[in-house]
């Protein structure tokens, strides 16, 4: 079964080399302080230290071009 949600999970890949090196996951969040959630983080385990940061850096940025706080 599917969660209904799911729909609306934004996945923000990192590349090297043109092969994936990680992933994050963003879930909305609704309420008084409505935004976006870092749900879930994954990276190959051979890849370089910060792969995770670039990933949420970029992540971010593209969120608040959009109009998120």
């Amino acid at each position: 079964m599917r969660w209904p949600a799911q729909a609306h999970r934004r996945p923000f890949t990192g590349l090297i080399g043109g092969r994936t090196a990680g992933y994050v996951s963003y879930t909305p969040a609704y309420g008084s302080r409505a935004g976006w959630v870092h749900d879930l983080g994954r990276r190959q385990p051979d890849e370089v230290p910060g792969i995770m940061e670039a990933i949420n850096k970029a992540a971010i940025e593209s969120l608040r071009s959009e109009g998120a706080a």
